[in-house]
């Protein structure tokens, strides 16, 4: 089973691209996901980070507040890296389970979708590495038309993440996001051809962290 990595800075067109790659009948996890679900009441991880940073992170219905956390951490720098020390194992092992499962299924490719691919070192765990790529004026414009957004958490997000060069230069392949929907979908169908040509790998590397 091939592991392709999916990876792209902040409003790069990433849940697009997801999107299209699931319709072509590729499993697809998007890390995200993982972590809202980690993030509900009743999870280790929700009274971990309520220790960490305080009651005032969970919303009404016992659940980490995601807005609330951000801004404990655009406030606090060093924050972050205690959060992450705790949320990015339980994310990994979450994976872990799910790669089993696609095993067993025998799917032939998958796709991990995660943001933070190369800073939490989950491009280490995948076969090749695909990243989405739009223009900084174009990311910034998508952003902003998101909810509960500022130019400050635009800045502040965008300054503590890699820059959409260093994601290139790190990455396998670029499927480009701000062009035309039909060319981007074109463009990911054609590296979707060439990774199905590369030796698996990375799936012995996750047995050997949890066997």
């Amino acid at each position: 089973m091939l592991i392709a990595g999916l990876t792209g800075p902040i409003a790069s067109g990433k849940s697009t691209v997801e999107k299209f790659i699931q319709e072509q009948g590729i499993p697809v996890l998007d890390a995200d996901k993982v972590v809202y679900k980690l993030y509900q009441k009743g999870s280790p991880i929700v009274q971990n980070l309520s220790h960490l940073c305080g009651q005032s992170i969970t919303d009404i219905h016992g659940n980490v507040d995601r807005t609330k956390l951000s801004e404990l951490v655009c406030k606090d720098s060093h924050l972050l890296k205690n959060i992450e020390e705790i949320v990015h194992p339980a994310v990994r092992r979450s994976i872990y389970h799910w790669l089993q499962a696609e095993y067993e299924k025998k799917s032939t490719i998958v796709v991990l979708s995660i943001p933070l691919m190369f800073d939490a070192g989950f491009h280490e765990l995948c076969d090749t590495v695909i990243c989405c790529i739009a223009d900084d004026k174009i990311r910034k414009q998508r952003f902003m038309e998101r909810p509960n957004t500022t130019n400050s958490k635009w800045e502040i997000i965008n300054s503590k993440q890699l820059s959409s060069k260093q994601y290139a230069e790190k990455s396998d392949f670029i499927i480009y996001t701000d062009t035309e929907l039909e060319l981007t979908n074109k463009e990911t169908l054609s590296i979707i051809e060439k990774v199905q040509c590369i030796k698996p790998a990375a799936y012995l590397k996750w047995l050997k962290l949890y066997l």
